[in-house]
Formats: structure tokens, C-alpha cells, sequence
């Protein structure tokens, strides 16, 4: 199991796993101003697609 593991790289993906949402729980998205803002079109736990972050941002 162990030649199994290191062939393919199992072992090595659970780390970049790790890493990975490790970084992702660190990671903190500030504003520059107080508001709200307006036009969003993603949404939180969407698939990312082709479409811009804020309109008019390409």
C-alpha cells in the first residue's frame, strides 16, 4: 500500500491539501471603505466561471 501511496503521489496531494485550506482559513478579504457593494453577481460557495468578480473589472 505504501508503493501504492508513493506512485501516486497520494501522499504528496494530501499535503498540498493541507496547505491549501490551511491558507484558505487564514485568509482574510478587507474593503477599503465601509458600504456595501453594488452589482456583486458571485455569490459565497459558487463555482468560479468566466464572468469578473465586479462588473466592469476585466
Amino acid at each position: 500500500m505504501k508503493i501504492v501511496k508513493i506512485r501516486s503521489n497520494y501522499e504528496q496531494s494530501c499535503h498540498n491539501y493541507k496547505i491549501a485550506q490551511y491558507n484558505l482559513d487564514a485568509s482574510v478579504l478587507y474593503a477599503p471603505f465601509s458600504g456595501v457593494i453594488a452589482n456583486l453577481t458571485v455569490k459565497e460557495y459558487n463555482q468560479p466561471g468566466n464572468e469578473p468578480f465586479l462588473p466592469g473589472d476585466r
